[in-house]
């Protein structure tokens, strides 16, 4: 991902020429009924030394999925879903 910076009349662009070697796991959650997306439901995630945790929120600007970057991990030790 390419960034572009501006501060007052100067633009600079960092440009991401090397990629990127991390990892990462989108879960996208999928109910029934009313709440189809899952909003409010929080989702727990461990993978190596990290741990994180994020909430479905439901705006329109959002993707549906949840996105854990989860660096160097291989592997994902466990997922909690709170719905």
């Amino acid at each position: 991902m390419d960034l572009l910076l501006a501060d007052g009349e100067a633009l600079t662009l960092l440009r991401n020429d090397g990629g990127n070697a991390n990892h990462w796991l989108k879960i996208r959650l999928v109910g029934v009924g009313c709440n189809k997306d899952g909003i409010g439901t929080k989702v727990l995630l461990k993978a190596g030394p990290v741990g994180q945790k994020l909430e479905a929120r439901g705006t329109s600007q959002r993707s549906p999925e949840l996105t854990f970057g989860v660096g160097k991990a291989e592997k994902v030790e466990m997922v909690r879903i709170l719905w």
